[in-house]
């Protein structure tokens, strides 16, 4: 059933819905007519079928005049048949008695014939008591019967009951099987309160004072939840603008670095790259943003570091490295990086901030600096072996000449009561001799460069063990018998000064020396069982002899594209290892630097 109201053209009642089945007690017929005219004009004007049973003594051309003059088409809606007007007799009697299980059945035939004719639905009124001989206990029986018939049909049902004719208990009785029930008497409008009526104003009143104090309950919690919410807009507000301006901050910073800043995602897809960015590798952010750097910036060499970085960054840790860019323009830069993972509040990962220093030019200056050192110490053996050969040709060959001749000296007959002094001049040449052997040797060995490495390191380490008293063991494993001259240079070097430091601070028992090829390296390790130091100590240092020989071992393995490493520490020996590529193009392993 529709649940739209209905104007039910009563003003003290107002809209009704579908359904609803009121009463009229009316003391005159002009009260009757002042009611029941306007109930099926609101009716006719809203497509509904009207139907009027008459009763005594109002006769039907006075109900037509009266009607007529509330709707003046009326006769179009006679002819039309909206609205039927029947007398009593014909409506309510059946076969001359009153059986309203015959009148609800016709209701309902009227209302199907009225929504088949394609009506909104049917109004209707009229006075079942008139002459009415069975008595009241039927009338209740049939307004019972039919409060119940109507309810969800699209129905309105007005009975009307002359107060002459109705006893105050009728009247309640009545009134007690109707949803509205009012009275109209000389003009004036009055409620017909019954009981039930009451109870439910009583209970409408109590449903009305809950509502209120829920919307006024209702009405402190949304002032609550707006002041809350203004507060927390107020906030939102705040943090807003706090964010904004870190934003620009960081917008500022960003831009504005002197510093490469690039943000990468998982597989190395570049998220944004600052202007420094642009500048260092010659393309545009808009070309940079569609660009991988693992495999459209990275050296290939270079590629399994950022690789390993990128997964580990990934996993929440921080890692600092160098790495080779390729410009635009074919060029290679060299950037020292430090990259940290981002995440989003939830503990997403969101993506990789590196921060890169181009250090093209320090490299440069490096590789510069190498060349002059690397011709600065060819110098220093070509001059050693110069010397070293004068020292062994020249002076060596006067002294021996020396010896000779005071050795005949001494053989001489005449030369006895100076014997003794021959002799002591003799040891102090045989002495001075091997003086000028060993700076020779130690200036420039000549078993380097007549017999190579493994030789010159045999012999050396054994004299070093000899005078110093520690034991020694020496391993050479090299698929050549020959390596290059300043490779064999370079070893023998180290090996010298670590046994200098071994003699003179070390106080080991056993020192051990292994020389070995792996592949296109050549690795060199020198370990004594010693008294060791603090490394970082000597690290730090400015020019404390430790540190000068350690830094001229490094620079030595560095010149030839190696490294050095040192470990050591109070009481636990030291250990010395040197890497060195057989081959120019021979990568060093690249070793990251981990930020703890």
């Amino acid at each position: 059933m529709a649940t739209a109201l209905r104007a039910s053209g009563i003003s003290v009642v107002g809209a009704m819905p579908w359904g609803t089945h009121g009463c009229l007690f009316y003391e005159t017929t002009q009260d009757l007519l002042d009611t029941v005219v306007p109930y099926f004009k609101a009716g006719l004007e809203h497509h509904e079928f009207c139907l009027w049973i008459l009763h005594e003594p109002l006769t039907e051309e006075e109900a037509r005049r009266a009607l007529r003059q509330a709707v003046p088409d009326l006769d179009r809606h006679l002819t039309e048949r909206s609205i039927e007007i029947l007398p009593y007799d014909a409506w309510y009697l059946t076969e001359g008695a009153f059986d309203f299980h015959s009148i609800i059945q016709s209701l309902q035939e009227k209302l199907a014939q009225a929504l088949a004719r394609g009506y909104a639905g049917m109004r209707a009124s009229g006075t079942p008591v008139w002459r009415h001989e069975q008595g009241w206990s039927d009338l209740r029986a049939y307004e019972q019967e039919l409060d119940g018939a109507i309810v969800r049909q699209r129905m309105l049902v007005l009975c009307t009951y002359p107060l002459a004719a109705s006893g105050a208990d009728d009247i309640f009785d009545v009134a007690r099987h109707h949803q509205v029930a009012v009275a109209r008497r000389r003009g004036q409008w009055e409620m017909v309160e019954t009981p039930e009526l009451k109870r439910a104003k009583e209970e409408i009143q109590r449903l009305h004072d809950e509502l209120e104090q829920r919307v006024m309950e209702r009405t402190r919690q949304l002032t609550t939840a707006h002041r809350a919410l203004q507060r927390q807009m107020a906030e939102r507000m705040r943090t807003e603008e706090a964010l904004w301006k870190s934003e620009m901050k960081y917008r500022s910073l960003f831009e504005l670095s002197h510093d490469v800043i690039v943000l990468l995602d998982p597989t190395g897809h570049i998220l944004e790259m600052n202007r420094r960015g642009e500048h260092v590798t010659g393309y545009t952010q808009s070309e940079l943003r569609h660009m991988n750097a693992l495999h459209d910036l990275v050296l290939p060499e270079d590629q399994t570091l950022v690789r390993a970085m990128l997964t580990e960054v990934s996993q929440g840790q921080t890692r600092e490295y160098e790495v080779r860019w390729r410009t635009k323009t074919g060029g290679v830069v060299h950037l020292d990086g430090a990259s940290v993972p981002r995440f989003a509040p939830s503990g997403e990962f969101l993506s990789t901030l590196c921060t890169l220093r181009d250090i093209t030019e320090r490299k440069r200056a490096e590789a510069m600096r190498q060349t002059f050192a690397q011709r600065l110490i060819e110098t220093q053996e070509a001059e050693r072996r110069r010397i070293a050969r004068e020292l062994h040709d020249e002076i060596g060959h006067a002294l021996t000449m020396i010896k000779i001749n005071l050795q005949v000296v001494g053989s001489a007959t005449d030369a006895i009561p100076f014997t003794r002094h021959v002799q002591d001049s003799i040891d102090t040449v045989d002495r001075a001799l091997q003086q000028v052997r060993d700076l020779a040797f130690d200036l420039r060995p000549s078993l380097l460069d007549d017999l190579g490495l493994v030789a010159a390191l045999r012999w050396y380490i054994d004299r070093e063990a000899q005078r110093a008293g520690f034991r020694a063991a020496f391993v050479a494993d090299l698929a050549a018998t020959r390596l290059p001259a300043e490779l064999e240079t370079a070893c023998f070097r180290i090996v010298q000064a670590a046994l200098t430091n071994v003699v003179r601070h070390a106080q080991a028992r056993q020192v051990r020396v292994k020389l070995r090829q792996r592949g296109e390296a050549l690795h060199l390790v020198i370990r004594d069982d010693g008294v060791g130091f603090d490394v970082s100590a000597v690290r730090t240092g400015r020019a404390s002899e430790a540190h000068l020989g350690l830094q001229g071992m490094q620079e030595r393995a560095l010149i030839l594209g190696g490294h050095l490493d040192m470990t050591s520490a109070p009481g636990r020996g030291t250990e010395i290892r040197a890497w060195f590529p057989l081959r120019a193009s021979t990568p060093p392993p690249r070793r990251e630097r981990e930020t703890p």
